[in-house]
């Protein structure tokens, strides 16, 4: 979820707390006028009495050691209270100028499988890694990242990195993400809104298949553009600029080719993308979980207090239980004893709130959807999903009273004939 951050107008409640070092340059000797401090992957910089922080918080949780295994909303809520705790840091004048936020998606195949697939994003050809196995795509307010992470850490897993890093805060306002300080890493709905972000990027990249221009299964017209679109330097070389006389006239065949280049893909076999673009989704859905499994606690795999077995020294939830007397939605049979103790149905509130704890589960739930809803903004799709359960319930009954009086009247009680749906929808006590 959360990695890498970059602030400044850091305020310390004991701006002497810090072991500060001074530096000195190795050539000359000279001392610099930067003070530094390091704990755990993450570095203090203090210069003409202004302090900054920088590093990667998910590295900060495994103590400096690592940054390949899941970080939680739990964990980053840990870290945070650490910070606070440890350094008398105030999250709320912490002003964020950088900051990176991804997923590490564990796959059955290889990562370039992956990696050699990225042809560009709005424009912008992915380039690789001079050191190192990945790409990465470079906008001017923010870049993708995509890598193997399992092969930097020498994991057996094979673990593919997809992130972003935005370094022009102004990037996230323009999206509506009103992320300014640490504090604001706090607020769910914020993260929510991150993790819908690098959905949309990860779904909006131009993936190829260089497999398809050799396939058999692809007729031969096709071939070619295959073959000229899996390249990222034809794309740069046929968008126009817009200085050039002929731009509108270039720039509608730069499209007519990149969507026919798109379509082809798809047709011909290309799972790849809406797989990775969906496991995106769930994994950051997961991340946002405010428990944690409890599992076997590793050696830097979290905050461990040498005077416990199990746990951390920070507070944070494990383990969600419901009570056997839980008030259940009479459609979908899930627990809705989160919401307003007058609610009938799971609502809007419910459906976050499995969104934020539960992703197999509101994934379930997405699925009731039309496709043309699952593309809508998040809130559209919570208040759709409502809406859907609501009407499960309704329209038996709806839908036998109209026809009732086109029928007319009855000549008998046709009561003991009501299916269990219908029922159910006329006295709310049927199982459905």
């Amino acid at each position: 979820m959360i990695d890498y951050i970059k602030t400044k107008n850091v305020s310390l409640s004991n701006p002497e707390l810090p072991e500060w070092e001074i530096t000195t340059n190795q050539k000359t000797g000279e001392i610099r006028p930067v003070e530094v401090a390091e704990y755990n992957g993450l570095k203090f910089l203090r210069k003409s009495g202004k302090i900054f922080l920088r590093g990667s918080l998910h590295r900060y949780f495994n103590e400096g050691q690592h940054n390949y295994n899941d970080f939680y909303y739990c964990d980053l809520e840990n870290v945070l209270y650490n910070l606070k705790t440890r350094f008398g840091l105030d999250l709320g004048k912490t002003e964020i100028e950088n900051i990176e936020f991804g997923v590490n998606l564990v796959i059955p195949y290889s990562p370039d499988k992956v990696i050699n697939s990225l042809v560009l994003h709005r424009g912008q050809p992915f380039h690789k890694f001079p050191i190192g196995q990945g790409v990465e795509c470079s906008h001017a307010q923010y870049y993708i990242k995509v890598y193997n992470k399992g092969l930097q850490f020498k994991q057996p897993d094979n673990i593919l990195r997809i992130e972003l890093k935005v370094f022009k805060m102004q990037f996230l306002q323009l999206q509506n993400i009103p992320l300014r300080t640490l504090q604001d890493l706090l607020n769910t709905e914020i993260l929510q809104r991150l993790g819908e972000l690098l959905t949309r990027t990860v779904e909006e990249i131009i993936w190829t298949n260089t497999k398809l221009s050799t396939s058999k299964k692809v007729p031969e017209k096709y071939r070619l553009l295959l073959a000229n679109g899996s390249n990222p330097l034809y794309w740069v070389n046929l968008k126009p600029e817009s200085k050039d006389p002929e731009y509108s006239k270039k720039r509608k065949t730069y499209y007519r080719e990149l969507n026919r280049f798109e379509k082809v893909v798809a047709n011909y076999g290309n799972s790849l993308k809406p797989e990775i673009v969906a496991n995106s989704r769930d994994k950051f859905t997961d991340l946002l979980k405010k428990s944690r499994i409890i599992r076997t606690i590793k050696k830097g795999d979290k905050f461990t207090d040498t005077q416990t077995h199990v746990g951390t020294n920070l507070p944070c939830n494990y383990t969600v239980s419901l009570s056997h007397d839980a008030k259940t939605c009479p459609v979908t049979g899930l627990d809705i004893s989160m919401q307003k103790p007058t609610s009938k149905f799971l609502s809007v509130a419910g459906i976050k709130y499995y969104y934020q704890n539960d992703s197999a589960i509101y994934n379930y739930l997405e699925s009731m959807l039309t496709d043309k809803w699952k593309r809508e903004p998040l809130k559209t799709r919570f208040r759709e999903i409502a809406h859907y359960i609501r009407n499960e319930f309704n329209n038996p009954r709806h839908n036998y009273n109209r026809d009732s009086n086109k029928r007319g009247a009855k000549l008998f009680d046709d009561t003991p004939y009501f299916s269990d749906r219908l029922k159910g929808s006329m006295f709310g006590n049927a199982s459905l």
